[in-house]
């Protein structure tokens, strides 16, 4: 409670914000950098069919936003 109490605080006091592919960095008068995400997501893959992924292999997923799209 006493984290959620301090995020909030510092999310009301926020000036400036910066967003890139690395993450979103949010900057408040108190420090340099007051709250930072990273842009990782994390998950499991499944596929309809048995599939056999070779060891080593990497796996790249893009995410969009179409909630404004028409």
């Amino acid at each position: 409670m006493e984290q959620e109490d301090q995020y909030l605080t510092e999310l009301q006091n926020l000036e400036a914000y910066q967003m890139d592919s690395s993450g979103l960095q949010m900057f408040g008068s108190a420090s340099p950098v007051t709250l930072f995400y990273d842009s990782v997501v994390m998950g499991t893959v499944g596929f309809m069919q048995p599939v056999e992924i070779p060891s080593g292999s990497t796996l790249t997923v893009q995410l969009q936003d179409t909630s404004l799209a028409e």
